[in-house]
């Protein structure tokens, strides 16, 4: 891959504290038939869902048009791609690339079209992953230049919950539109364009899928052929695999919390785990883990008002965890911070990138490093706010932060 590989007796007085802080962050609702977290205090934020009720999923024209950058990946400190959306009765998916660190940007490509908003709820998550001139825009289907980016080919039309290229192949985490669906990994090599079913699936089980509340599936490629990957399925089912041959047998570990949001490994020995699951209305349970094991076994690292751990002080929900280093790690959140920073293992975390832009529903939804010292970051702010910029840039290892120019712009008449 080309970024970087990448509690507590006071549970009870935990809940109550996030569960009577006002609610700031803006969020949709679940699919028809889905319930979402209440007000009510949640029952145990590391195995138990929050109280539920069911919400009304918005018809779409509730929804007005949207531009934003959804997406960006660097394979070293100066050669980026950015991809993002511009929706109204329909989504252009849009695509530019740099030559210098995001700085400035070439013109912005239509890569393709798809429906307005995922489920009449949200518009969709768009991904970008390249490797030289081979690249992939995914998340409503999978899209892929083998040019750098001038010309595009739609090759998927399925939901695509993930994808990672590796070591001449690419593999992609997919759904059809039904929902529940069923999730399966589909293979490619990374010069073609043509995706099938994996000879070995992994026992993914069916999940809601568009659900915008819960997390979905994470996949992580790491060193030595070794791969983990994650799916929070019905029932809040969160499930946890390992392949260690390139994805042809895969090994079930048991999870070290009940919704894993990101996975990180350099080594495929010593991994990294982050968990964000919602708790009462706009509150999030997040917590830290790591292993020296393969993911065997689990040591909690950071909890939300943890005493016997570190301390994640903030109710917004987070996500895109990185590691630069054996003992840094990076995450985007919301609530005053985008990005938090920790130096000791996971442990203590400490804001680096702050603002009032931060909060409300915006928040760092995605980090990309390509070294230790040159990264990235992704605000979910749009284009309609241009006073809250939308990427971020670090060359010191997280400590300081820049803004950037907006890759994107609307491109709708």
């Amino acid at each position: 891959m080309s970024r970087v590989a990448l509690a507590s007796a006071s549970l009870v007085a935990l809940f109550a504290t996030a569960c009577s802080q006002p609610s700031r962050v803006v969020h949709t609702p679940p699919p028809a038939g889905r319930s979402a977290p209440s007000a009510d205090p949640c029952a145990d934020g590391r195995g138990k869902p929050c109280l539920e009720q069911s919400l009304p999923t918005p018809a779409p024209e509730a929804f007005p048009p949207v531009a934003a950058l959804s997406s960006v990946a660097f394979s070293d400190r100066v050669h980026g791609w950015a991809a993002g959306y511009d929706c109204g009765q329909t989504c252009i998916l849009e695509f530019a690339a740099t030559d210098d660190g995001g700085s400035t940007w070439g013109m912005v490509t239509a890569v393709g079209t798809t429906g307005a908003y995922v489920n009449n709820t949200a518009p969709p998550q768009v991904d970008v992953r390249f490797v030289g001139r081979d690249g992939w825009i995914f998340g409503p289907g999978i899209f892929t230049t083998h040019d750098g980016g001038t010309t595009w080919r739609q090759t998927s039309s399925d939901q695509i919950l993930a994808l990672e290229p590796a070591a001449a192949t690419v593999w992609a985490i997919a759904c059809d539109y039904s929902d529940p669906c069923t999730p399966h990994l589909l293979v490619s090599a990374q010069a073609g364009d043509d995706w099938r079913p994996a000879a070995a699936q992994p026992p993914l089980a069916p999940h809601w899928s568009n659900s915008s509340v819960y997390a979905q599936a994470v996949l992580e490629r790491s060193a030595g052929g070794t791969a983990f990957l994650a799916e929070h399925a019905l029932a809040d089912q969160q499930q946890l695999f390992r392949s260690r041959d390139q994805g042809g047998t895969w090994t079930s570990l048991t999870p070290p919390c009940s919704s894993i949001h990101s996975i990180r490994s350099a080594d495929s020995v010593h991994v990294w785990v982050l968990c964000s699951e919602p708790c009462c209305t706009g509150n999030y349970i997040k917590g830290v883990f790591t292993s020296n094991d393969g993911g065997v076994s689990w040591t909690e690292r950071a909890f939300s008002g943890s005493t016997t751990a570190g301390s994640i002080d903030f109710y917004g929900p987070a996500g895109s965890l990185t590691i630069t280093s054996a003992g840094t790690g990076l995450y985007g959140g919301d609530g005053d911070a985008g990005v938090w920073r920790s130096v000791d293992g996971g442990t203590t975390w400490k804001p680096v990138l702050t603002g009032y832009c931060f909060g409300g529903g915006y928040d760092v939804s995605e980090l990309w490093f390509a070294n230790a010292d040159d990264g990235w970051a992704v605000s979910t702010s749009s284009y309609s706010d241009p006073e809250c910029p939308s990427l971020f840039r670090t060359v010191d290892g997280g400590t300081t932060w820049t803004t950037l120019a907006a890759p994107l712009g609307p491109t709708r008449g």
